[in-house]
């Protein structure tokens, strides 16, 4: 998923320099080949539609790349004329940061052409080959500026009460539906975070409206959206634990947990999660599924690495918003090698150590090699460390082998994630001994085994034998 600033004339929704646009042919073309890369590795992608409203400078200043916020030099717009205080600052395209402008009030016959840029936007992101757009109306942006009573101050039918506040962010959601369909469609909001001083006076109120009236819209269609995508609380802009609101990390949890309950989806949660809230989150029915920005940016393999519970890169946060393509972008490493715990009749009888040769890509390629060691637990009887290599291929019979307990005539390993993860993520992998000579498997005995898959469609079974050789250095 990604921002993509929806509109370029007359009011610039753009913050930073050298962010994507949807809104040209030229930027649909663009899009095409980085959409196309990411279905071949058989993922999905969302084009995230934002406008940034008041978050933006009416400064003309030029980068190298002729950078400019707002054409002309007009002020940017939002629900009010109030501008962001100076306790957060803007990146301009020179490189140095400045005090937010004052915003010019969005006039009520102005919206619908905003509301119109939104539709544009969600048709060309499906044009350049996005499966669904989600509309950000989160973390002080344009849409939450009318959500919120800290920021709104309108008097008419877009402030005040909580139906006009939410009517502009209504308007959106049912054009794009109405554009693309509701199962192409995300809606994320924030209704307790305070960034860019998107403050409120009941985020709980407000955020049970928005997912209300959002149900009642699904009704309305005959159809539901793709999710709804809430920020916890906790969040804040420099990724510090927000104090006050809701507060405590039980309210925190709390607060999410009513908002779940309300909504008649998909629901999407996100906001300074770690492997093991997220976990929580899931295991208690608190969320569908949770949402990593941070970790995820230094992490590109995350899935990989939460699954195998294995260490995290540390992202670098000057790295950002910087606009260098490769530092902070694409230089942090994969993980180059993940374990398992191995069981047998309940007990653990050692960890494989998975070498990932090439990290995360030995998509079922015949030839490829994936080199295992094999390490003992403190149980006894065990067999010394063993080293073994499986070179992938189609039904043809490879070398390999298996660190084993001495005294074990098979064993069996349901599910071994590794194997699961680089081919491709399809389930119900087994690795199985089946024959051992004399029900005995020490050094350098010979071994048959075969890896059975339920449900890949290229590769049926894995065949091998070989010895047990001792573990290289």
């Amino acid at each position: 998923m990604n921002n993509n600033n929806i509109k370029k004339k007359y009011s610039k929704g753009t913050k930073f320099p050298h962010v994507p646009g949807i809104y040209t042919d030229e930027q649909v073309e663009a899009w095409k080949p980085v959409v196309d890369a990411v279905h071949a590795k058989g993922s999905i992608i969302f084009c995230q539609l934002w406008h940034v409203g008041r978050a933006s400078h009416q400064g003309t200043k030029y980068d190298s790349a002729r950078t400019v916020y707002q054409p002309g030099g007009m002020p940017p717009i939002s629900s009010t004329s109030k501008p962001i205080s100076k306790r957060w600052r803007i990146l301009l395209p020179d490189g140095s940061y400045g005090t937010y402008p004052s915003p010019r009030a969005l006039g009520t016959y102005e919206i619908e052409a905003v509301v119109e840029h939104y539709r544009h936007a969600a048709l060309n992101a499906i044009r350049a080959g996005f499966d669904g757009i989600e509309i950000h109306s989160a973390h002080g942006y344009l849409l939450d500026q009318f959500l919120k009573d800290g920021i709104n101050d309108r008097t008419d039918g877009y402030g005040g009460s909580l139906t006009n506040r939410s009517r502009f962010l209504l308007k959106v959601v049912q054009a794009v539906v109405s554009a693309i369909g509701s199962y192409r469609v995300g809606v994320r909001i924030s209704p307790a975070i305070d960034h860019l001083d998107a403050m409120d006076s009941n985020p709980l109120k407000l955020g049970l409206h928005v997912v209300d009236q959002l149900n009642k819209l699904q009704q309305q269609v005959g159809g539901k959206l793709s999710y709804l995508h809430v920020t916890q609380p906790r969040y804040t802009a420099y990724g510090q634990t927000e104090s006050g609101r809701p507060g405590s990390e039980d309210e925190e949890a709390e607060f999410m947990r009513t908002l779940r309950r309300a909504y008649e989806g998909t629901f999407i949660c996100s906001g300074g999660f770690t492997r093991e809230l997220g976990m929580e989150a899931i295991e208690n029915g608190d969320a569908d599924l949770v949402s990593y920005g941070r970790l995820f940016i230094a992490n590109p393999d995350l899935a990989l690495r939460f699954k195998f519970n294995a260490p995290l890169n540390k992202y670098v946060r000057k790295t950002f918003y910087t606009q260098d393509p490769v530092v902070g972008y694409t230089d942090y490493p994969f993980l180059e090698s993940a374990s398992v715990w191995v069981e047998h009749d309940k007990r653990q009888i050692g960890k494989i150590v998975f070498k990932l040769i090439p990290p995360l890509d030995l998509y079922c390629r015949c030839g490829n090699t994936l080199t295992i060691k094999a390490e003992p637990s403190s149980a006894k009887n065990l067999s010394m460390p063993l080293m073994f290599s499986l070179t992938v291929g189609l039904n043809t019979p490879e070398d390999g082998g298996l660190a084993v307990p001495d005294q074990c005539s098979k064993l069996h390993l349901s599910k071994i994630v590794c194997i699961e993860e680089i081919l491709k993520g399809h389930h119900d992998w087994q690795y199985e001994i089946v024959k051992a000579r004399d029900g005995l498997v020490p050094n350098n005995d010979v071994i048959d085994f075969e890896i059975v898959n339920k449900g890949f469609n290229r590769c049926t079974t894995f065949h091998g034998g070989g010895k047990l050789l001792p573990l290289r250095p």
